[in-house]
């Protein structure tokens, strides 16, 4: 299994295994409709469901509002199993908004690693080791 090694938040969801998005822009959290728990028409991924997916962008951006976002599809059952970034440095509104979420949220993936990871690949993911590897 090729790995990366991250950082992270780790929250009561450690360890998961799932199903890639890849997000090749910075991911605004604004752009997922939480009710429906998909892409917005805004989007790349329009339509596509988030539920049990495991994120993959390089960044996270997004006004304030989105730390609830996380929040919201957590209250409807529409959360994914983790999101991931490659830049060190990933948006404090989100990484709360995920914490009371119960989304593990990993930043700093190597940026190699990440452009091998396709949409549709499986990831394992170790949120308490900071690992993520290719299934």
């Amino acid at each position: 299994m090729k790995s990366s090694k991250v950082q992270g938040y780790c929250t009561s969801t450690p360890l998961s295994e799932g199903e890639a998005v890849v997000i090749f822009r910075p991911f605004d959290l604004l752009s997922i409709e939480p009710i429906s728990g998909t892409f917005e028409a805004v989007h790349e991924h329009e339509g596509k469901p988030i539920k049990d997916k495991i994120l993959v962008a390089p960044c996270l951006c997004g006004a304030t509002i989105a730390e609830f976002i996380p929040l919201f599809l957590s209250m409807v059952d529409n959360r994914p199993k983790a999101i991931i970034t490659t830049e060190s440095i990933a948006y404090v509104p989100i990484m709360s908004g995920c914490l009371a979420a119960g989304i593990p949220l990993l930043y700093g993936l190597d940026r190699e690693f990440a452009s091998g990871v396709s949409t549709g690949d499986t990831l394992g993911i170790d949120a308490e080791k900071g690992e993520v590897g290719l299934k």
